[in-house]
This record gives C-alpha cells, sequence and structure tokens, in this order.
C-alpha cells in the first residue's frame, strides 16, 4: 500500500493506494473532511462515497486496508469497518462494524488485521479489522500531539 497525503487543513485529505483482496485492480482511496471516498485512478471518477460523522468535519488520520476491509477513525466521531465489494467494474461500500472509539491525528498500523491505532483520549487501542472487536487499549497515555 502506498500512502500520500493531499493538502493540508482541518481535517486535511488524505489518500492511498491499495490492492484490496479478490480485485485485479488498484484502487484509489481518498479521505476527505466528511466520507472517504473511492476514485478510479485512470479517469477520476468517484466510484463509492461514505459518510462519517466528526467534530467540524475534521477526518484527520488516512484510513488503512486489509483484504476488502477499510478502517478509519474520526475525531469526534467513530471508529469504523467498512467491507468494499465488487461486481464486474462496479465497487460498493458498506459499514461493517462501528467502535464508540475516536481517532486523533495518527494514521493506523495494519498488523496481520488488527489496526493499533491512537485514541482521541491519548491511548493505544487495538481491534481486529474483520469484527471490530477491541482487543486492548492501553493503560498509559501518549501525550498530545
Amino acid at each position: 500500500m502506498a500512502h500520500a497525503q493531499g493538502r493540508r487543513g482541518h481535517g486535511g485529505k488524505r489518500f492511498f493506494v491499495a490492492d484490496l483482496r479478490h480485485t485485479r485492480r488498484r484502487q484509489l482511496v481518498v479521505q476527505t473532511r466528511e466520507k472517504p471516498a473511492e476514485v478510479d485512478p485512470k479517469d477520476g471518477r468517484v466510484l463509492w462515497e461514505q459518510p462519517v460523522e466528526a467534530f467540524h468535519g475534521m477526518n484527520i488520520l488516512t484510513p488503512v486496508a486489509y483484504r476488502d476491509m477499510l478502517f478509519t477513525s474520526t475525531y469526534g466521531g467513530r471508529t469504523f469497518g467498512f467491507k468494499v465489494s465488487y461486481a464486474g467494474d462496479r465497487s460498493t461500500v458498506s459499514e461493517v462494524w462501528r467502535h464508540k472509539a475516536q481517532g486523533y491525528t495518527s494514521t493506523p498500523v495494519m498488523i496481520d488485521g488488527v489496526a493499533y491505532t491512537r485514541l482521541r483520549s491519548q491511548r493505544v487501542m487495538a481491534a481486529e479489522l474483520t469484527t471490530g472487536r477491541e482487543l486492548w487499549t492501553s493503560d498509559q497515555s501518549f501525550g498530545k500531539c
């Protein structure tokens, strides 16, 4: 997966290229202030968009992908697991789960289907991407950015 960051501002705009399972093409996933979306890298067409709740539209972190799932978390909102499905040239996204945790300023790390993300509480949480099950949350705070 290759990451890149667009112009910064409140909430910023982030994007990355993902090879999601069961596809024969690369997907350009864009995170705007109010929603993640998939854009066709060949022609710029928006293939899907998924609004997510966030405080003042502050979707700061970059989503991460694993197999056919996307993980994102918002400040003042929630943490989400979305499944991306493909049929021919069409792609769709559906929410599989949501968790009460709120993400904070840093891009999650994905290792073997577990997302490690920094929370608004300054702690770190590990969650299973496929189910949203919280595996643990650190007792220690890691300070503000």
